[in-house]
């Protein structure tokens, strides 16, 4: 992967998160297959595959905002989206601490 050849580890999260914005599933589907391949390791997979979710979530939120006939209701989805999206990278943010 081009991000693990230019920047290690980090390129690789990088590269995940930016994939996530387009597609979630293939960003999570390419860490699975570098660490099945051992080109990077499950823990790293794991953070690429939450902060490809987190990406993807957080693209959609505006797509939502815009289209949506009731805003109240997007509102509230918009603040349990971000509620969920920040309690899953303080989790992320727990576990890599903890696993180092």
């Amino acid at each position: 992967m081009l991000g693990e050849r230019v920047l290690g580890e980090a390129g690789t999260i990088a590269v995940s998160f930016l994939g996530g914005f387009v597609s979630s599933a293939s960003a999570t589907a390419a860490a699975g297959s570098l660490t099945a391949h051992h080109g990077i390791s499950a823990r790293t997979a794991a953070i690429c595959t939450v902060l490809a979710s987190v990406a993807s979530a957080l693209v959609n939120l505006p797509i939502l905002y815009r289209s949506a006939k009731q805003r109240e209701t997007i509102r509230r989805l918009i603040g349990a989206s971000s509620i969920m999206t920040a309690v899953g990278l303080v989790v992320l943010a727990a576990i890599i601490l903890l696993t180092r």
